[in-house]
């Protein structure tokens, strides 16, 4: 499809179109007519596309594994790197909350968070104790949800964050993806210990109770 035999990520955008990232092709777009590819030389940063996503304007975002993130807009691409103020070039994952702000994971330089006009850094001294970030999901609540590398899951209730579950065992440190069903149940696939399930709860500060494993 683009020249490399890894894909890293797919995602499907608000018109039922596929894009694919790789992990040393660059990013393509399929369409029922088309296919389009997206390199460093049409303005991507990198060839390594960790993830892909649009956002609520419909504009699309690139995650790499080195340059940093761009976003392909109508006038061209916007790149964020650690010159601009991000904490890793390195990006591993990326959401958009329910105030429109745009959340970054990185593999080495914890969360950040783009607003309009400027950047927000969150690591170790806001509570998330590894720099690792493997996923986000916002929740039904509105809830940023943090899945870490060797700590578990944090959530961000738009002040502070709070670990789910306490210290989580080795086995379900390393959190690869999270989706909640019709209940509110928040399933996350992790490293070596299968699926696991968090009920909700709304008197934790969380969200969530107690964790089932499957």
């Amino acid at each position: 499809l683009f020249g490399s035999d890894v894909t890293t990520s797919i995602y499907k955008n608000k018109n039922g179109n596929l894009w694919f990232g790789s992990y040393s092709g660059g990013a393509a777009l399929v369409t029922k007519d088309k296919t389009l590819i997206y390199k460093p030389k049409t303005g991507v940063p990198y060839f390594l596309i960790s993830a892909v996503y649009e956002d609520s304007k419909g504009k699309v975002w690139f995650c790499t594994g080195e340059g940093g993130v761009a976003c392909m807009t109508p006038d061209g691409y916007v790149c964020y790197t650690s010159k601009q103020g991000l904490t890793s070039n390195k990006i591993t994952c990326i959401t958009e909350d329910s105030q429109k702000n745009i959340w970054i994971g990185t593999h080495d330089g914890g969360i950040n968070r783009i607003k309009p006009n400027s950047f927000r850094n969150y690591s170790s001294l806001d509570g998330i104790s590894d720099k690792g970030v493997s996923s986000l999901y916002v929740n039904r609540k509105g809830h940023v949800l943090i899945g870490t590398w060797g700590a578990g899951i944090y959530a961000f209730n738009g002040t502070y964050f709070a670990s789910l579950g306490g210290n989580p065992n080795p086995r379900s440190a390393i959190v690869m993806s999270m989706a909640e069903d019709s209940n509110g149940n928040l399933y996350h696939g992790v490293h070596q210990g299968g699926v696991q399930k968090f009920t909700p709860n709304d008197n934790d500060s969380a969200g969530y109770d107690s964790i089932i494993a499957l």
